[in-house]
């Protein structure tokens, strides 16, 4: 795996209340962290004069890293996708450079993205070939009706998943 482990930053490719607040607190964490917008002013903001961070818990500013997305080079292994759900597409083509072969996307979003960022992607089997299900059981092959246990499947084959509230009717779930 290229780059360190402790001293690459995660970039977060999204700064708005979400990646905002997860960058300000991994900063002052003393994570490296590089935050990622469109907003060129939010940029200049976070990188000089910091991103304040107001609630029930805490109140801080904190100075970050920031940049554009044109601003952007090299490629990273950890990417946190925190943009809305409908700018996921655009987003990903644009963080898609940007992605080490052997790094990932985890996403942060207030929304089930999960399915379009492997699509984009991809999933790797080693490491998340059963962990996005929450019904994955590692002990047991995936079934063959609704691949609960194996999305892999899951983008290809998602017109056979059951419907809400009714069980597999493998009766293995």
């Amino acid at each position: 795996m290229a780059g360190d482990a402790l001293t690459e930053p995660v970039v977060i490719w999204g700064a708005g209340a979400i990646g905002g607040t997860l960058g300000a607190y991994w900063a002052r964490a003393g994570v490296p962290v590089l935050l990622v917008d469109l907003d060129v002013d939010h940029v200049e903001a976070c990188r000089t004069q910091g991103l304040q961070i107001e609630g029930p818990i805490d109140t801080f500013t904190q100075v970050i890293p920031a940049a554009a997305p044109g601003e952007l080079a090299g490629t990273y292994g950890k990417i946190v996708l925190a943009v809305k759900a409908h700018q996921t597409v655009d987003a990903l083509a644009a963080l898609k450079p940007h992605l080490r072969e052997d790094g990932y996307v985890l996403s942060a979003q207030n929304g089930l993205n999960e399915i379009t960022i492997a699509q984009t992607i991809g999933i790797f089997p080693s490491t998340l070939s059963r962990g996005l299900s929450p019904h994955a059981n590692p002990s047991r092959p995936p079934c063959s009706h609704c691949h609960r246990c194996c999305p892999r499947d899951w983008a290809r084959h998602r017109e056979n998943l059951p419907r809400r509230g009714r069980s597999c009717p493998s009766r293995r779930h």
